[in-house]
């Protein structure tokens, strides 16, 4: 008797003994089993993709938060090509823990799975996706967000933690030092002062290294405390931000003073506030934000902060052929990736380019350094967008003999989806000359991009009126058509838009420096390279606009017998920015936000210190300032 789905009586059905049948509509045909040509092989790599991606799915939403933060934007993929990559190998390891576990093991790891609809055993895939993901966090230096540890024996704690939501982490707001979610580890104290936010405040013992932490769900986060003489630094950490000594001395009290910490990308990040140095530190409050807002060295402009997009490098000589007119370019090829945040370089497939995935507003720069065979010799660099040069530098190095020649080209560019840079290069040198990466510079070839969340974060519509300003004199109005009504829509050839101003900046950092200057002595500190030099290397301005926030940290107390003196300089000159560490100066931050220096585009600019003191400096570690410019689109 065959199987009939409606009507038994069609004349389709008539004679169909034995055959499934499907009515469709008013037609009954024969199912028929589908043939599907992929290989064995090929399917169980579909398996395990179903398998691993869905168990990943429906994790709860914070682990999926933390694996955004430890593995990027792109975690979903991250993960899944790390359980899978080089055929399968993670995974198979660990299946291989799989096979050993008991029966009784095997069924807890399988009713404690988030998802059981699996080609493979579902405890298989969970504990497999726990092991791999747990040993990635680790090898990052990630934080563990709570994670119980893998074992065998404890399926059901993992189960809950993969289940984990939101609901007890900090999220925007502000939040006293008294906070449930604030952890407190060593000795603290609760001082009770009607100057301090919510009358009291916690504070540290002055020995040991006292701690607290916190997890929040945002972009950014604030400390409130007291300043006062006598107070020590704190030692702030979070995964994915350069670890800050926030210095909590000052010889005037000043009661909730904030620290604001950079951009982060939105998620679950755990933040360490530890005590360092002599003193006690103290908290007063925090506070959350899940969008950037500013950040200490970007107090101008609202809205507006910098995020690291890629940074390449080359780890081994590029040898550039020796002219021959006219002299043909070279494009520079990047073989090594600092860091590449949004995705886009490729080492494998145009090793040369960087590829906008995401349309804003950036600032490239790119430093190069040659091992010159002669002197008199010109060496050019250009930044090509899609091919055009956008930015160059025509060096030429005059000293005789061989040495070292740099050249540096910046600019702040307004890039599309898909637009792509490279770097190109040539010399006049009769033999060839090799771009080097030198070990007191490394890495020596950088090509930063510092991106702007909104393409116009001041938008500021400049309009020029034509004719009449008095409504009833103007043709072709609607009733509410008024000059004060314009935006871009409504806009036409009566109130023309003249442009866009784009406020943007740009850090200037100084690396690897950890290093003090002997007593009465000067030194530079090339923006961009790694350590102290005597030698005055500049960077360039990649516009018009003004320096900023000279920011200086030290390591160790500056004697007492003299002061620590870092002055930006423009074009050799003293300019009016300028850090002075006083004497018997504590470790820990100090910064000029006073003066703002103004430079042309392409002015050189670097760092100069002088050690005013009879003896050897602080130990100097992190230095920095700010170029902030604007420029208008027509």
């Amino acid at each position: 008797m065959p199987t009939v789905y409606l009507p038994l009586a069609s004349a389709e059905a008539y004679g169909a003994v034995g055959e499934m049948m499907i009515f469709q509509g008013q037609t009954c045909r024969a199912y028929v089993v589908p043939y599907d040509p992929r290989t064995e092989a090929q399917l169980d790599v579909r398996k395990l993709f179903y398998d691993v991606t869905k168990m990943q799915t429906f994790c709860g939403a914070w682990v999926k938060s933390a694996w955004k933060i430890a593995f990027g934007s792109r975690w979903y993929t991250s993960l899944y090509k790390r359980v899978t990559e080089s055929g399968a190998a993670r995974y198979n390891a660990a299946a291989a823990e799989w096979d050993g576990f008991t029966t009784e093991q095997k069924e807890a790891w399988n009713l404690a799975a988030p998802f059981k609809v699996t080609y493979n055993p579902p405890g298989e895939v969970f504990y497999v996706v726990m092991s791999v993901m747990s040993d990635w966090m680790i090898e990052l230096g990630a934080p563990g967000y709570e994670f119980p540890g893998i074992d065998a024996d404890n399926a059901a704690g993992i189960g809950e933690w993969a289940a984990w939501t939101l609901e007890d982490v900090l999220t925007a707001g502000s939040y006293e030092d008294s906070h449930a979610l604030l952890t407190y580890v060593g000795s603290w104290s609760v001082i009770s002062d009607a100057g301090a936010s919510g009358g009291a405040y916690h504070q540290s013992a002055t020995t040991g290294t006292p701690s607290v932490s916190f997890y929040f769900y945002g972009t950014q986060f604030s400390l409130v405390f007291e300043k006062n003489a006598g107070r020590g630094a704190a030692s702030v950490a979070a995964f994915g931000m350069a670890t800050q000594i926030v210095n909590q001395n000052d010889s005037v009290q000043t009661w909730q003073s904030e620290w604001l910490s950079v951009g982060l990308p939105k998620g679950l990040h755990y933040v360490t506030i530890t005590r360092t140095g002599t003193g006690a530190i103290n908290l007063d409050a925090i506070g959350i934000s899940s969008r950037v807002i500013q950040t200490p060295a970007q107090t101008a402009i609202a809205d507006t902060f910098v995020i690291p997009a890629v940074s390449l490098t080359r780890t081994i000589n590029q040898n550039i052929p020796a002219y021959v007119s006219p002299g043909p370019f070279f494009a520079v090829q990047w073989d090594a990736e600092i860091f590449d945040n949004v995705g886009m370089h490729d080492l494998v497939v145009n090793a040369e380019r960087v590829v906008c995935k995401v349309p804003g507003y950036y600032g490239v720069r790119c430093f190069l350094q040659f091992q010159k065979t002669a002197g008199a010799i010109v060496f050019r660099v250009e930044l090509r967008l899609n091919g055009a040069i956008v930015a160059l530098d025509d060096h030429l190095e005059e000293a005789a003999g061989t040495g070292p020649a740099y050249a540096e080209v910046a600019r702040f560019l307004d890039l599309n989806a898909d637009d792509y840079l490279e770097v190109w290069v040539r010399h006049t040198g009769s033999l060839q000359i090799p771009i080097t990466p030198v070990a007191d510079y490394a890495p020596v070839f950088e090509v930063q991009m510092f991106q702007r969340t909104t393409l116009q974060v001041a938008n500021v519509n400049v309009t020029e009126q034509v004719g009449s300003s008095v409504h009833g004199e103007m043709e072709e109005l609607g009733d509410d058509d008024h000059p004060q009504y314009l935006n871009e829509e409504r806009g036409d050839d009566r109130y023309p838009l003249l442009g866009h101003q784009h406020k943007f900046v740009m850090l200037y950092p100084m690396h690897g420096l950890n290093g003090s200057i002997a007593a009465g002595a000067t030194m530079e500190l090339p923006p961009f390279l790694f350590g102290l030099n005597g030698t005055g290397y500049n960077s360039a301005a990649p516009g018009a606009g003004v320096l900023k926030n000279l920011s200086v940290t030290i390591n160790s107390p500056q004697p007492g017998s003299g002061t620590l003196v870092f002055t930006v300089m423009v074009e050799n000159v003293v300019s009016a920015l300028l850090c002075t560490v006083p004497i018997n100066a504590a470790a820990g931050a100090y910064v000029d936000v006073t003066h703002f220096p103004s430079v042309a585009a392409g002015a050189r600019v670097r760092v100069q210190v002088k050690n005013n003191a009879t003896a050897a400096s602080a130990i100097i570690g992190a230095v920095s300032f700010l170029f902030e410019g604007v420029t208008v689109d027509t």
